[in-house]
């Protein structure tokens, strides 16, 4: 049995992943358009001499299914944990504090963090408390259509909601409070922050992703998986029971095939009738913007940390990061749910950070910005919203033996490295049970 993957993403390598696992001697192709990882990728910057990532992925321990693949391929040197949760936050107005869990994990772990904040009253912090508790601990589900509504009917102080919720729900979900599922936030608390052990942890990676992918890829070569890269399917054919892969250098037959590419390009290779055979919903996705900045001094010495009262929403220190020896700076800015910057040209979006820069860091002045790097992706994750999470696809189609793989289907998380890696799972067990 033959069995094709279009799509070289973080889907669709987990998918030959986890094929391989339940059979080794399965005849497996991917098939990818460019290069591959999808979203998890880098590029190479002629200015620099080096590869950049293409905006900074933040991991936690409750990645499962990633940190499975990561420890199969021997790359567990390729990635570091916090010892513990901690995330800095930073004020316009010089102030700063930080929700550090002391070397605790989970439940505990969290109260410690929330009870440890300065910044933010006695009142807020118990009603915090309490809103975890009762909500994300004891709730089996949340009524509220939008996590705001729910912070406002359970009378969270504003505080609290934007040194805590609003942060961590634009981190994990890419989606604003006034839409985000509080359902979705509930299974990131009790997954990732409250589970306790490595769960919570933060992970970074301390190579570029272009690295780990190539790790993932050399590893499924060695386990005879046919990777051909730079090949765009242009259409799909279904002839009885086989699939015809026509490229743009030949064609290909499966007998199983795995769609693992978004959406846009599902509706691009498939003809119009059998796309409607696969009653595929309608997602709206959600914004991500990635800015780096190189300068030639130093000047910033926290690993990372969060803007508050900012139109910067979280910065990363790649050198400390990268563990880099280079003389200059180079930071990586993300901004999520991207919507008012999107449509903006490189140079306003470049102007704008590079202002709030300057407002953290006076001695930015005092340095010459040698290089910036701008990432929009219009499309970066599908909207956590509660009616959009509730139209996510299943893994199996109406179309035998054919299967979708994607962060955008019904994993039961957020959009995220982990749900794309998820869902190359689940497709690849849909295959087995058939």
């Amino acid at each position: 049995m033959k069995i094709g993957i279009i799509g070289g993403g973080l889907a669709g390598l987990s998918t030959a992943f986890f094929l391989k696992k339940q059979n080794s001697k399965i005849d497996l192709t991917i098939i990818e358009a460019n290069t591959l990882g999808g979203r998890y990728n880098s590029v190479y910057d002629n200015s620099k001499d080096s590869f950049v990532d293409n905006g900074q992925h933040l991991m936690i321990g409750a990645y499962q299914n990633f940190l499975k693949i990561i420890d199969e391929i021997g790359g567990n040197d390729l990635i570091e944990y916090q010892k513990s949760l901690k995330v800095d936050y930073k004020y316009l107005n010089g102030n700063k504090d930080s929700l550090d869990t002391k070397g605790m994990t989970g439940q505990i772990g969290l109260l410690i963090g929330i009870l440890g904040l300065r910044s933010i009253t006695l009142s807020s912090k118990l009603k915090s408390i309490l809103f975890v508790t009762r909500y994300f601990l004891f709730s089996n589900h949340i009524k509220e259509n939008s996590l705001l509504d729910l912070l406002r009917n359970t009378k969270q102080n504003d505080d609290i909601i934007k040194l805590l919720w609003e942060p961590i729900t634009l981190a994990t979900l890419n989606t604003t409070l006034e839409q985000a599922s509080p359902n979705m936030l509930k299974q990131v608390m009790k997954l990732g922050f409250m589970a306790g052990g490595d769960s919570g942890k933060l992970i970074f990676a301390k190579v570029n992703q272009s690295k780990i992918v190539d790790v993932v890829a050399n590893y499924l070569k060695t386990h005879h998986v046919d990777i051909k890269q730079n090949e765009p399917v242009q259409k799909v054919e279904i002839y009885g029971n086989e699939f015809n892969l026509v490229t743009k250098s030949g064609s290909y037959k499966f007998d199983k095939l795995v769609i693992a590419t978004p959406q846009y390009i599902i509706k691009k290779i498939l003809t119009e009738e059998t796309f409607k055979m696969l009653s595929i919903n309608e997602i709206q996705y959600s914004p991500i913007v990635s800015v780096y900045l190189w300068f030639d001094k130093l000047f910033v010495k926290e690993t990372f940390f969060a803007m508050l009262d900012s139109k910067i929403q979280w910065v990363f220190n790649k050198n400390l990061i990268l563990n880099s020896e280079e003389s200059g700076q180079c930071l990586s800015i993300t901004i999520s749910a991207a919507n008012e910057l999107i449509s903006k040209s490189n140079e306003q979006i470049k102007t704008i950070i590079f202002e709030e820069i300057c407002r953290i860091y006076p001695e930015v002045n005092n340095s010459n910005l040698l290089n910036y790097k701008i990432f929009k992706e219009k499309f970066a994750t599908i909207l956590s919203s509660t009616d959009n999470i509730r139209k996510r696809q299943n893994n199996s189609t109406n179309i035998k033996n054919l299967y979708l793989a994607g962060c955008y289907t019904d994993t039961g998380l957020p959009s995220t490295i982990e749900s794309a890696v998820l869902s190359g799972k689940l497709a690849a067990e849909e295959i087995a049970t058939t």
